[in-house]
């Protein structure tokens, strides 16, 4: 069987594609199977006991995540709806909230800052402008000096906000 290498520090399981969503659901499956498929009676007593440990480990671990999960999606509703009030012209996917929920106090500071001045800008449009993926983008500072890029779209209306990254991870995202 093939090992398939995931490198997911800082990454949240929503922001990776559907394909590598897919992998690693198979992957997870898997593992579950082949614990669940070890029939306790076709081992001796000590490990017949330690699969079953497993088991329940296991169902704790998946109820544990379930319930992160909803949290997460809750506090990211939660946020979209405070930033559709505070900022009327902005709107936001799910990558920009996850991160700004991640990061410090001071740090979402500068980030509502940004947003303040990105929503009261008249001229949008004159903003530095990615070649690949047509998409403005805005720099700004966190705390302790670390770049920062926002980055949007025009549409009729709104400016969708589509992803927020350190600068130096924008290549992560196919972007720069």
């Amino acid at each position: 069987m093939a090992t398939t290498a995931f490198n997911l520090s800082g990454t949240h399981f929503l922001d990776l594609s559907e394909e590598d969503q897919n992998v690693i659901r198979e992957l997870a499956n898997g593992q579950v199977a082949a614990v669940e498929a070890i029939p306790p009676t076709s081992l001796p007593k000590n490990e017949a006991h330690e699969i079953e440990k497993l088991r329940l480990e296991l169902e704790d671990l998946k109820e544990r995540e379930n319930e992160r999960l909803h949290t997460d999606e809750v506090r990211i509703k939660e946020q979209r709806e405070l930033w559709s009030v505070q900022y009327p012209s902005l709107a936001f996917d799910s990558q920009p909230i996850r991160w700004t929920l991640q990061k410090g106090h001071r740090d979402r500071l500068q980030i509502e800052s940004v947003l303040r001045r990105l929503c009261n800008e008249e001229r949008l449009d004159h903003r530095g402008r990615m070649s690949n993926t047509h998409e403005h983008h805005v720099g700004f500072k966190l705390c302790g000096g670390i770049d920062a890029r926002l980055y949007y779209n025009l549409s009729v209306g709104k400016v969708l906000v589509t992803l927020m990254c350190k600068k130096n991870e924008a290549k992560k995202f196919d972007r720069e």
